[in-house]
């Protein structure tokens, strides 16, 4: 279509041109006294504009569009044991307050004193509402009652789930729980005593 347009125009210039060189009287002066006169233009109207050029674009395949691969159905973490589970945000507790108080609490009063500067860590399960689902002892603190206080106080933790991608999602969380002498509450480990 551009080679037919480009034709028809070479076509036309060139008569156009031929036209104008046989219409236009151009006197050449001769001699010295020629000089001196003026030359004779004659002024022909304008060429016709040559059509616009309009170049058509070419139809142009559609681009494949990549295909994400399938992913197979993700089956819901185990909580056999503790492993990792992959997530951008972690769980973040909630109640720390109360959970702190209860800790306080529950401490005997006949604990021996280098109990009371102790650690315990907890592997907790927290599910997707942010609740704990299973616990189990990491590192014990060496002393059975802290221990057991500890996984008894741990059941009422309440988080924020833990994030991945935007969703959330159930994961194992690591919670190391300090019991620290001047913290604690003692209470008596016998009623009235």
């Amino acid at each position: 279509m551009a080679l037919a347009w480009g034709l028809a125009a070479s076509a036309g210039i060139h008569a156009a041109l031929a036209a104008v060189l046989t219409l236009a009287h151009v006197a050449i002066p001769q001699g010295r006294a020629a000089a001196a006169r003026p030359l004779a233009v004659e002024l022909l109207p304008p060429l016709p504009d040559p059509p616009p050029v309009v170049e058509v674009p070419r139809a142009r395949p559609p681009v494949p569009r990549p295909v994400a691969p399938e992913t197979p159905a993700v089956a819901p973490p185990s909580t056999d044991a503790p492993r990792f589970i992959p997530h951008d945000l972690p769980p973040r507790l909630l109640n720390g307050t109360e959970i702190r108080r209860a800790l306080e609490d529950g401490v005997p009063a006949d604990l021996p004193a280098e109990a009371v500067r102790s650690r315990v860590t907890l592997w907790l399960f927290v599910d997707e509402a942010g609740v704990v689902r299973k616990l189990r002892i990491q590192g014990p603190s060496g002393f059975p009652v802290l221990d057991a206080l500890a996984s008894r106080v741990a059941e009422g933790m309440a988080y924020r789930p833990a994030l991945h991608q935007g969703r959330r999602v159930a994961v194992w969380v690591s919670q190391p729980i300090r019991f620290q002498p001047d913290s604690l509450r003692r209470v008596p480990s016998t009623p009235g005593g």
